[in-house]
């Protein structure tokens, strides 16, 4: 499930307006986000809740998609301390920061964690958030060749001794992680598109889908797994979902519609 970094957003049921009379309150602060974020995870924990995604919006306008989020690195760094048994998945967009960066900062969560954490490569496709942190969008092809080589170095970092790297969008000479981190690295992405499953197909170990009708994630699930056939990748999914719960099938459904 995600954590608790967001709070304005469309909502499953009554969209714009629901998110306009939600962004008209402040979202919290201090001590009652802390406590807010706190009691969250232990519940999630208590139910056996075993990850969590902790997005990367550093800026959203609430309507089409969610609010701007507090940021991913700090949040995961707080969220860690507060939890025994969460995996945490921290979403980072490429261009944004610098892989041997990242790879440092998530080796230490790796260590403080026993392995608890986990990324997922997001090559964007919010454009003004990209203006807005200076950051060159590129164009669409060209993000996942940029998150590819990012996954390359990400990878080196945990599995050589030293990296030396020289691509198009990242360089990196000696690159050394000390301490070590604990265990394998485990990268997670999205997308759909060609250039998506091309990317799966090199370096992630994960596949998030967005959702869909049956059909639809049938035949993404499928491309996937061709587009996996060269490398001999074996990709599991993990797909994004809002439940709606009421007492009936026919109540949820009506709600919905």
């Amino acid at each position: 499930t995600w954590a608790p970094t967001t709070f304005v957003g469309p909502a499953v049921v009554g969209g714009i307006a629901a998110a306009a009379a939600t962004r008209a309150a402040s979202a919290p602060t201090g001590a009652a986000l802390r406590a807010l974020v706190r009691g969250y995870v232990e519940r999630l924990e208590s139910i056996g809740i075993t990850h969590l995604l902790v997005p990367q919006r550093w800026w959203g306008s609430g309507r089409e998609m969610e609010g701007s989020s507090l940021d991913c690195f700090a949040m995961t760094a707080w969220i860690a301390g507060q939890t025994e048994t969460l995996h945490l998945v921290t979403a980072v967009h490429p261009g944004f920061t610098q892989p041997a960066v990242v790879a440092k900062w998530g080796a230490t969560l790796d260590n403080l964690t026993d392995g608890r954490w986990a990324i997922n490569l997001t090559s964007g496709w919010n454009i003004a958030e990209f203006a807005m942190y200076g950051v060159a969008p590129l164009e669409h092809d060209e993000r996942y060749a940029r998150t590819a080589e990012f996954a390359q170095i990400l990878r080196r970092a945990w599995t050589d001794g030293i990296v030396d790297f020289a691509g198009d969008y990242y360089r990196v000479e000696g690159l050394r992680l000390e301490p070590r981190p604990t265990r394998p690295l485990v990268i997670y992405q999205g997308g759909q598109s060609p250039a998506a499953l091309r990317l799966a197909a090199g370096h992630s170990d994960w596949m998030f889908l967005n959702g869909g009708s049956p059909e639809k994630i049938a035949g993404l699930i499928a491309a996937a797994r061709k587009a996996c056939e060269p490398t001999g990748r074996q990709l599991p999914f993990a797909l994004y979902a809002a439940p709606l719960c009421r007492a009936t099938d026919a109540e949820a459904w009506a709600e919905i519609e």
